[in-house]
């Protein structure tokens, strides 16, 4: 007797079910993680590392105990297991934080295990086992049940998408957990009944005698040899590794949230969806065309160092994730198996996900002081492009296109030679203009390296020069005086082409900026200038002799400890010991140095260093707000408790607010409205003359508990901050990046 039609319902929706569950726990895990971990874009990919091993155990567990137990008893035991998580549930992190001696990666590992570990492996190993257990059956569908694993991926997608859409605006972190377990007690349900349709149609095989029908293998051959699974392994590592390279690129650039999380890893798990579903969408080859325009178009906007507008720029790296992630996953649902290597081969899959994410997050930021790891998981996908098919015989120097196995080493060597020869030759042309500067070392290298595309081998090793050139800093007009990776990015120091000022970035955005000139050396530039908003409020401060404490969270390179006075102490709070060094070891700023007031530094999260200090201050300086990464967690009501408690009766909290994609401004009112402080802002706006002598536009936010706590202060830029109607106060259960995303 064959099952009614309404397996294939049943086992959709409980696949469907479990990845949906899978995919809404990793963004909302992520974001319990990330205020003690210290808002950086690592802590999610180095979350993505801990779900790819899980679920790699998941898949691992599904493969040995179907292998071992058999179906039946497999699928008994398994009943058990589905239940035993709902014992630690609901989802809780542990208590304590990360160390400040680099061990956040392992910390962040740690407590997830603790937390989600139980449940999330119980879920990863839903797809390989509902699809055992559907093909054990003797319905129609049980002939090819990979059809399920587009439905898997469906669900993840709609998961991820509720997360950043319903979930969060809607609903604190403590009622996201309830509801989480209550659909995971659901999943046991749906669960609990596919294992026993399993075991009901293995009984009554073996009542009948009959055994498992042997299942047409889909490829042409049975066999699975060694260079199958290498396949199938490189073919899930290199997306795996991309969609890390991608997220590290959007968050660490516009801001370490939920969104910027989800839309990478949706637009991964929708390539798992278009590959296996059971129609084609689009062929390898036309993918693999695809690829090379969007790999030659994403490596000039890097050579030419392009950031604006941000959400093409986005747009840009999502789609090359998309292409990328698509020909991959394509050509592995091309090569899948028969069903008796079912888990088998999700297992490799798996595998090569975990290698590529480990890689990614865990290795490279230890072997590479750049984002490497971007640029190698790009050329490794272009090697997976099939080569193009000349239309016809082709005469004469056209040929080279598609022909000369020598050539496809020979000519990126000619190419590597060019950009080395154009990047010195226009750094040592001081007064090159910005304009042929960019055509020689972006546009012709793009337009060479694209000419290579008909041949995947010689178009990859012609893209891993432009790209490791990009993002080596290589590019970069002026000395590149030091340069090094931490948990919480890259840092460089450069010295501008005329040899006036030392520059650290940390990534693409300045941090820091200093006169070489004697003379300048207790002038702070960037957005820190005595005529701007932090230099003018400090500066008068500095007057008041019953003003006598400051704190700086967000150290940089010291620009406003400067300002300070003799009789001042000034505290500054950085959670990257590498930042440290640079203001007040490296000899490259000389501001702490030249300070006139005493002051120490405090290394660790800036809102957990408050919580355990004691000390109350005259002016609270929040400058870790001045990059594209906006720690969230410095403002919810909790860190504004916080910072009244340590701010002195008359004393001033100043946020730095300047940012490129999120309006924070209307946050801050609010917190501002709530508790009937009085608000100021200063959109410093400078132009280029200034930007020129190194003085940066910045946009500060004042707060103080009476206006006339402000009397000594001139008034010149500072404004009543706009009331911020019916905006929600943000705590650590609930913010809404969408509602202060800039979209123009």
């Amino acid at each position: 007797m064959r099952p009614g039609r309404w397996v294939p319902a049943l086992f959709t929706s409980a696949i469907f079910l479990a990845a949906a569950l899978l995919f809404v726990i990793q963004p909302m895990v992520g974001k319990m993680v990330l205020p003690r971990a210290g808002g950086s874009p690592q802590v999610w990919n180095t979350s993505l590392v801990f779900f790819q091993t899980a679920l790699l155990g998941g898949y691992l567990y599904a493969h040995l105990t179907v292998r071992w137990l058999g179906v039946r008893r497999q699928a008994i035991v398994h009943i058990a297991v589905l239940i035993l998580p709902l014992l630690v549930l609901p989802i809780a992190l542990p208590a304590g934080n990360p160390g400040t001696g680099g061990g956040q990666s392992w910390w962040i590992l740690v407590a997830l295990t603790v937390a989600v570990g139980a449940p999330f492996f119980v879920l990863s190993s839903a797809s390989p086992l509902i699809q055992t257990w559907l093909a054990a059956t003797t319905h129609e569908t049980s002939e090819d049940p990979y059809f399920l694993y587009a439905g898997s991926n469906a669900g993840s997608l709609v998961g991820l998408l509720a997360f950043p859409f319903l979930l969060e605006p809607l609903l604190p972190v403590g009622s996201q957990a309830a509801l989480w377990t209550a659909g995971y007690a659901t999943f046991v349900g749906l669960g609990i009944i596919c294992a026993l349709v399993a075991i009901v149609s293995e009984s009554r095989r073996s009542k009948a005698g009959t055994a498992v029908p042997e299942i047409q293998a889909i490829s042409q051959e049975e066999a699975v040899t060694r260079n199958d699974r290498l396949f199938w392994l490189a073919s899930a590592a290199v997306p795996s590794a991309l969609l890390l390279g991608v997220t590290q690129y959007l968050t660490s650039q516009i801001a370490p949230i939920s969104l910027l999380w989800v839309l990478p890893l949706a637009v991964y798990l929708a390539t798992f969806v278009a590959a296996f579903a059971r129609r084609q969408f689009v062929s390898t080859a036309v993918v693999s065309r695809f690829l090379a325009i969007l790999t030659v178009v994403t490596a000039l906007t890097l050579l030419a160092r392009i950031y604006d507008p941000a959400w093409a720029i986005s747009f840009l790296h999502l789609a090359l994730l998309g292409a990328a992630g698509l020909l991959c996953h394509t050509r592995l649902a091309e090569s899948r198996p028969s069903t008796s290597h079912l888990t088998e081969y999700y297992l490799l899959i798996s595998t090569g996900g975990a290698i590529g994410g480990s890689l990614s997050a865990l290795v490279a930021p230890v072997v590479f002081d750049f984002i490497a790891e971007y640029p190698i998981a790009v050329v490794l996908a272009c090697l997976l492009r099939i080569p193009f098919a000349p239309p016809g015989e082709l005469k004469g120097p056209s040929r080279f296109l598609f022909k000369g196995r020598a050539l496809d080493v020979v000519l990126p060597a000619l190419l590597l030679l060019y950009v080395v020869l154009a990047s010195a030759g226009t750094r040592a042309i001081e007064d090159m203009p910005d304009g042929i500067t960019v055509v020689l070392v972006a546009v012709v290298p793009t337009i060479i390296a694209f000419v290579f595309s008909p041949r995947p081998l010689r178009f990859a090793l012609g893209m891993a020069v432009l790209l490791g050139a990009a993002e080596s800093g290589q590019m970069y007009r002026g000395q590149i005086l030091h340069q090094e990776r931490t948990f919480f990015g890259v840092h460089r120091v450069s010295r501008d082409p005329d040899n006036t000022v030392n520059i650290l970035y940390h990534g693409s955005t300045v941090h820091g900026v200093q006169s070489l000139d004697p003379s300048r050396a207790r002038e702070p530039l960037g957005y820190y200038h005595p005529s701007g908003p932090s230099g003018s409020l400090v500066q008068a401060i500095a007057t008041q002799p019953d003003k006598t404490d400051i704190a700086l969270v967000g150290a940089g390179t010291g620009a406003l400890a400067v300002l300070a006075a003799p009789h001042q102490h000034v505290t500054l709070y950085e959670i990257d010991p590498a930042v440290v060094r640079l203001a007040s070891e490296s000899g490259f700023f000389t501001y702490l140095a030249n300070t006139e007031a005493s002051y120490d530094i405090v290394v660790g999260d800036g809102r957990l260093a408050l919580s355990e200090s004691s000390t109350r201050f005259d002016l609270i300086v929040l400058d870790a707000f001045s990059s594209g990464t906006i720690p969230l967690h410095l403002l919810t009501e909790e860190a504004f408790d916080l910072y009244l408690d340590r701010l002195k009766d008359g004393g001033i909290l100043l946020f730095h607010i300047s940012n490129r994609h999120l309006e924070l401004a209307p946050v801050l009112a609010a917190h501002a409205r709530d508790r009937n402080l009085a608000s100021y802002e200063w959109v410093d706006v400078r132009d280029d003359e200034a930007v020129e002598r190194g003085i940066f536009g910045s946009h500060w936010v004042l707060l103080t508990r009476d206006p006339q706590d402000l009397a000594f202060v001139a008034q010149a830029g500072w404004r009543s901050l706009a009331h911020p109607g019916d905006t929600r106060t943000w705590t650590d259960d609930f913010s809404d990046l969408l509602s202060v995303q800039r979209w123009n």
